[in-house]
């Protein structure tokens, strides 16, 4: 399923990250690679924001839409 059609705090494991290597390497820069555990905080429209181990993130639609997630 795509990030931005989960529920809210449910917890996710990122399946596969689509996209071009820039936008790849800028999210695992962030902490965002196959097999992280996140929760899905907020869904605003497509824009989400995630809890990654003690932080928070923020993606807009696009970013994603371009991530595949698995319920834990």
């Amino acid at each position: 399923m795509i990030l931005s059609e989960a529920n809210v705090l449910t917890p996710l494991f990122i399946d596969k990250i689509q996209g071009d290597e820039k936008m790849i390497r800028h999210l695992q820069t962030m902490g965002l690679t196959s097999g992280m555990e996140i929760v899905l905080l907020r869904n605003d429209n497509g824009a989400v924001v995630l809890r990654v181990c003690d932080s928070r993130i923020a993606l807009d639609k696009k970013t994603a839409m371009s991530i595949e997630v698995l319920v834990k």
